[in-house]
């Protein structure tokens, strides 16, 4: 079980922080970087002189980690209901955190040396009741949450490790690119966004849930993912099994899935899936954490979300590498416009423990879309690198309507402010997409000689106090 160099380094990084005095610690690791083989090796090393408690969400993560754990012959017991590997001497307890909540009952929380590790801890927030528990119950103790997504609140932590960022991980071969279209977007326009920072259910239903958008969400698979292995994120069940049958009436087999589909029947799903004997999945939320299957060729999302976790937890189910098929990417088909407002899933974030401020911006400026095959690169290019196509440069600003209007001739110093007040706007502008995307250090100041001149970026490089 040879770890690879950043889960190593994540370890190290761990240590560090256990030995400095920190006690609260979140790993931040991409979907596909190995957070479940990360967290069997913590056990195997903790268990040798104190105890580990795992927790977990869902039955499916608490099988999928159960089954982690045999590979590295941990012996140990599972902590939900009906289970039959309850075992609750174990030094090792992989645990549910629904069942703890209900029973009240805490595995090993009167020893000393116990580890707690929490799977997708961007649901350990102050406002989970049953999160803060655990942190009262293990007061003392070391806790690690693993997360591909900490960008809700996580207050609760002390510390915030990132081994490698996920554009790194893509490119030493252990997630795929990605090619993004977003043909026809369904329109949100009239949907009431909620107190929690997401769109209205029932209204996100009734835009999503029309004649014509649900051609558009077929047209546009056919152009874009026929032949893939299709995860589909519908609204709502009803929304996912309409999905479904427009796939179905079309002659494309798809099948649907939601918390309610048995552990066999989904078992069975996943089988026929792995095998191509069903070509499309359409879900509600069960597949957006938690499921390891790598021959996942294309993602589409037929649901707009507010949500960037989400957005990047769904997204995530694509990306990782296939030994089984000839994958060399993976599609996604973006019907919701989820790409526009969060970015791609290779673009760097930063996570913090306090909660995550919204950005200003409206939709990622580093990106656009191709106007023939709808294919999403980066906003700098004009050429669509997928089909060729000259795209007209971007224009950024208000659209102004033709009306009668008297000529305003500007004085030499409203002249100078303004250019100045554009030059300030520009170099902040540039810094956003400099620093998101990961550019050359001198990418602002090149850009802007460039516009505004050399002479004029020395005189005003004070504005931005910057040197040039």
């Amino acid at each position: 079980m040879e770890l690879r160099p950043y889960q190593k380094k994540s370890l190290d990084l761990v240590y560090d922080s256990f030995r400095a005095g920190v006690k609260k610690i979140i790993v931040h690791l991409s979907t596909g970087a190995g957070k479940t083989f990360l967290y069997c090796k913590f056990a195997q090393e903790f268990e040798k002189f104190g105890h580990v408690v795992i927790i977990m969400r869902r039955r499916e993560l608490i099988k999928q980690g159960s089954s982690a754990l045999d590979s590295w012959d941990i012996h140990h017991g599972v902590y939900m209901a009906n289970h039959h590997r309850f075992k609750p001497d174990e030094k090792v307890q992989v645990c549910s955190i629904d069942t703890l909540d209900a029973r009240g009952i805490y595995p090993h929380e009167d020893k000393e040396n116990t580890l707690i590790i929490i799977d997708e801890s961007h649901d350990c927030t102050p406002r989970s009741s049953k999160y803060k528990k655990i942190f009262e119950k293990y007061e003392g103790n070391h806790i690690i949450g693993f997360t591909a997504t900490p960008f809700s609140d996580n207050s609760m932590f002390e510390e915030i490790v990132n081994p490698i960022e996920p554009i790194e991980l893509m490119e030493q071969g252990f997630l795929v690119p990605v090619k993004i279209f977003v043909p026809s977007i369904i329109d949100v326009s009239n949907v009431r966004v909620k107190r929690t920072g997401d769109f209205d259910n029932k209204e996100l239903f009734e835009a999503c849930s029309g004649r014509r958008v649900m051609g558009n969400i077929i047209r546009d698979w056919k152009q874009y993912g026929t032949g893939k292995r299709t995860i589909v994120f519908a609204v709502n069940i009803e929304h996912s099994k309409m999905i479904c049958e427009e796939f179905n009436s079309n002659g494309i087999k798809a099948v649907h899935a939601d918390a309610k589909t048995s552990s066999g029947d989904r078992d069975r799903i996943l089988s026929d899936f792995r095998a191509g004997r069903v070509q499309v999945i359409c879900n509600v939320n069960i597949f957006s954490t938690g499921l390891d299957v790598t021959e996942i060729e294309c993602i589409q999302f037929a649901r707009p979300t507010q949500s960037e976790i989400y957005y990047l937890q769904a997204i995530g189910r694509g990306l990782r590498p296939s030994p089984n098929i000839n994958k060399s990417h993976c599609i996604i088909i973006d019907n919701a416009g989820n790409v526009i407002r969060h970015g791609t899933p290779y673009k760097t974030r930063k996570a913090t423990l306090d909660r995550k401020s919204k950005s200003k911006d409206p939709q990622d400026i580093t990106i656009r879309t191709c106007n023939k095959c709808h294919f999403v690169f980066e906003a700098k290019e004009k050429i669509c690198p997928s089909c060729g196509f000259m795209n007209p440069p971007i224009k950024i600003g208000i659209e102004h309507i033709d009306s009668d209007m008297i000529e305003y001739v500007l004085s030499k110093e409203e002249i100078e402010a303004i250019k100045k007040k554009q030059f300030i706007k520009d170099f902040w502008t540039l810094e956003y997409v400099r620093k998101s995307r990961g550019l050359y250090k001198n990418f602002t100041k090149d850009k802007l000689k460039a516009k505004h001149g050399v002479d004029n970026c020395i005189q005003w490089g004070s504005l931005v106090d910057t040197k040039f």
